[in-house]
């Protein structure tokens, strides 16, 4: 439905507009006045309704105070008969027939006295006419058989049966009975009893009575007639109906038979005025009911007379007032209708020729068509808008079209800038790895370093010990050595003198012999130090070699790490411009699209396909831009820390140099321990023929010296050159005992700078650690570097490709006078697409 209306014509579309309006605008007229119509006719029948249950309440009310005026002028008579004497009663019931007789309408007229309170007589007058066994006074003048005739009453005294007498009796106030049914020549009817109290001396001494049948307000209630079929019906106080004009079935049954509300029923009880809107259960449609009191006397127990009338009745005149405006209304609308189709056409007629004019731009894409302008109303002012509109078309598709273009261009540029950022991001982040790897290299060489370092100091410690030991034998093979030219200078005298003392010459040279072989014990143990020693030495050379070694490569790896960081620095400064390049141009771009986003709006509808791809290149401009910044952040961290790791591996750098200057001093000590060890060990190998030949010296001494005179001369001879060998064993001892001092000086010079090259190399570890961990965080950040890279390069090309779609989506639309242009570039831009796939 809707699809049909909205493919409906302008013409069509208007005077149905104009028409809807227009039947609204009756319809809604009528409606209000059908509202107020009905509204009015119920207020106007309700106060009807009211007045009429009002008025003939106000009847029945007059008609019912005759009994009770008459029953209270009774009772006053009674009392003033009492008061002058004792009244007969024969008096009394001839009163009481009277006003039977008088009031044909009544049904019955009574009295009841307490016992004895009329004359005192009970006694006498017990079973008599008119009396039960008591006695009492109770006379009842009915007409229950066609004439006046009495009957004493019955269940007086009996509560419920008897509240006739009982209430009035009890109460001291008039009262109105609830209706009960009684039988008159054969028929059962309803009826009411009025009672009033007699009063003497201020005590209730008995009751005076007339029963009314509701039967007699019939005729009242048939009168009660309005709005034709509105008709009246009379309730009692406890809600019962008492009176009906059609429906005497309904007489004797209660309000809540006939479904009335509860409120309703209360009013009615306390005698309120109420009215209800509800369905008739007589009738079956829905009536307003009016109720009014009915106040007899001075009785506590108000009556109500109500008033029916349905609303159909009510209604029936607004709704034809309605009925008739409503055939008014369609006439008129049919001749509006007519005068709005006419007027409607001369209206729509131009606007359909600016409409076809439209159709033809949107279908041919010419934006050079115009609208011919015939009248100078809002419509021609459209027109000529529209033509306005058209020529700032045709400006904003042209600037649209310069605007892709230099966005395509920029995008372009922007692409090649990105890719070779991304390829410097790349290369920046494998040298990142390789110096990741050095760094991990350089702190193996440290621990290399500490390892040998810690390995020669202890080899040259232990040298330095042997060497204490080497020295103490010297000292005690010099004692030894003195004490040998001490006792051969002796053993010479002696020989001289062999004569007197040879014994004592044999005595010296066993010590010679055994000094001898002490110094022979010492020798052993020197020989076999300074072989320990040259060991060590040796050790000690060798482990130097692999620290200088170690340090070499430890500071050819720094080198080669400081080359790196210094490249790494060069090419993250050469992204950095390269990304300042890239910001510019995206933010040049972003300002294009977003020049080409207003033009397209201004465009409206024609400008929407390619408003929404310059919005995406806008946006991939944006994006563009922020990664390009967030790239830029990074270098500027990755800058700071390579900055740092140049710093570390430049101290590395000289603490290496350092270790491997202290490693070539240690070299030089090494070398010149081992060449004094060599000397040390050829002047023991010396020193050791030296006293196997004076160990034999001596020997021979001390076998010449049982020979005193063949061989004195010859003892003498080998005396002197036992003296001889000694002075020389002395006198290498000497020198082998100079030699080892300067090599434990060597060796605790070695030992001093092995801890300083520990120290130095624990440190050398520490800047290696902090170096790995600058260069571990500068490698995530050449990573992060070359994605952001990678996304730049892939929004500069996806921006490409929107600019040229953009390109594409203007070189649809013809702006220019002639044809020719737009073709030519659309093909140039599908060559650009195929040579960019």
């Amino acid at each position: 439905m809707w699809d049909k209306i909205r493919s409906m014509g302008l013409r069509p579309k208007m005077a149905a507009q104009i028409l809807v309006v227009a039947v609204l605008a009756l319809f809604v007229s009528i409606l209000y006045l059908g509202y107020q119509a009905r509204n009015s006719a119920r207020q106007q029948a309700e106060e009807a309704a009211v007045e009429v249950a009002r008025h003939w309440a106000a009847v029945i009310q007059a008609d019912m105070q005759v009994a009770m005026d008459t029953a209270r002028t009774l009772a006053q008579a009674l009392e003033g008969l009492k008061n002058k004497g004792v009244p007969a009663r024969h008096v009394i019931n001839g009163m009481l027939k009277n006003i039977l007789v008088e009031y044909p309408h009544f049904v019955a007229v009574w009295t009841c006295w307490e016992p004895n309170a009329l004359d005192n007589r009970d006694k006498e007058f017990a079973n008599a006419i008119g009396h039960d066994q008591t006695g009492r006074y109770i006379p009842y003048w009915s007409r229950l058989e066609g004439e006046p005739g009495v009957q004493p009453l019955q269940m007086y005294d009996v509560n419920g049966i008897g509240d006739y007498y009982l209430t009035p009796f009890r109460t001291g106030k008039e009262v109105i009975l609830d209706p009960v049914y009684f039988e008159i020549n054969g028929e059962e009817q309803l009826k009411t009893i009025l009672a009033v109290p007699i009063k003497y001396q201020g005590n209730i001494v008995g009751v005076v009575g007339i029963d009314i049948p509701l039967k007699s307000f019939e005729p009242i209630i048939k009168r009660v007639r309005f709005y034709e079929v509105g008709y009246g019906f009379m309730l009692a106080n406890n809600g019962v109906f008492t009176a009906h004009p059609t429906r005497w079935s309904n007489v004797g049954k209660p309000m809540e038979f006939f479904e009335f509300k509860p409120e309703t029923i209360q009013a009615v009880r306390n005698g309120l005025e109420i009215t209800e809107e509800k369905v008739s259960k007589t009738s079956g449609d829905t009536a307003f009911y009016a109720f009014a009191p009915i106040r007899i006397g001075y009785s506590d127990t108000p009556w109500s007379l109500a008033t029916n009338i349905p609303k159909s009745i009510i209604y029936a005149r607004s709704n034809k007032l309605v009925n008739q405006a409503l055939m008014i209304g369609g006439m008129g609308i049919l001749f509006l209708a007519g005068i709005v189709w006419f007027g409607v056409g001369r209206i729509t007629h131009p606007i359909l020729g600016i409409a076809n004019t439209i159709r033809q731009v949107a279908r041919e894409r010419d934006m050079t068509l115009s609208v011919p302008v015939t009248s100078q109303d809002e419509i021609g002012m459209m027109g000529r808008e529209f033509n306005n509109m058209m020529k700032a078309l045709r400006d904003s598709f042209g600037m649209v079209e310069d605007a892709a273009k230099g966005v395509n261009s920029q995008s372009g540029e922007v692409a090649r800038r990105a890719a070779a950022n991304k390829e410097r991001a790349e290369q920046e982040e494998r040298q990142m790895g390789a110096i990741l790897d050095t760094v991990a290299q350089m702190g193996e060489t440290a621990g290399q370093v500490q390892q040998f370092s810690l390995n020669q100091a202890d080899a040259a410690d232990r040298s330095y010990q042997h060497m204490g030991e080497l020295i103490e034998y010297m000292k005690q093979m010099d004692d030894a050595s003195s004490q040998q030219i001490q006792e051969a200078g002796v053993a010479t005298e002696r020989v001289a003198a062999m004569g007197e003392t040879g014994g004592k010459v044999t005595l010296t040279a066993q010590r010679q012999s055994e000094q001898v072989l002490q110094m022979t014990n010492a020798m052993r143990s020197i020989a076999k130090s300074v072989e320990e020693m040259t060991r060590a030495a040796e050790r000690a050379t060798e482990q130097g070699r692999l620290v200088l070694d170690a340090a070499e490569e430890g500071r050819s790896t720094v080198d080669a790490t400081v080359t790196g960081m210094r490249a790494i620095k060069s090419s993250s400064e050469q992204i950095a411009e390269i990304i300042s390049v890239i910001t510019e141009i995206a933010e040049q771009t972003n300002l294009l699209a977003l020049n080409a986003a207003i033009e397209a709006a201004r465009a409206g509808v024609h400008g929407r396909g390619f408003a929404v791809v310059a919005d995406e290149v806008g946006k991939l401009a944006q994006r563009s831009s922020e990664a390009a910044k967030e790239i830029k952040q990074l270098i500027k961290d990755s800058t700071n820390k390579v900055e740092e790791g140049t710093r570390l591996t430049d101290l590395s750098q000289g603490v290496l140099h350092k270790i491997a200057q202290g490693g070539e001093i240690n070299m030089r000590a090494i070398q010149e321990i081992a060449h004094a060890s060599e000397l040390l060990s050829d002047n023991t190998v010396e020193v050791n023929k030296l006293v196997e030949d004076l160990n034999k010296l001596a020997q021979e001494i001390a076998g010449m010296a049982g020979q005193q005179g063949q061989r004195r001369e010859a003892a003498q001879k080998a005396l002197t050159a036992l003296v001889e060998k000694a002075t020389a064993i002395s006198q290498q001892v000497e020198k082998a005992t100079k030699q080892a001092n300067s090599v434990g000086e060597e060796m605790r010079g070695i030992v001093q700078r092995s801890d300083q090259v520990k120290k130095m190399t624990e440190l050398q570890a520490g800047r290696s650690q902090q170096l790995r961990e600058v260069t571990s965080e500068s490698a995530e950040r050449a990573k992060q570097t070359a994605s952001g890279a990678g996304q730049v390069v892939g929004i500069t090309l996806e921006m490409q490709r929107l600019s040229a779609n953009l390109t594409r989506q203007v070189a649809q639309f013809k702006i220019r006078k002639g044809t020719g242009v737009q073709e030519t570039e659309m093909a140039d831009l599908e060559n650009e697409d195929t040579s960019e796939e």
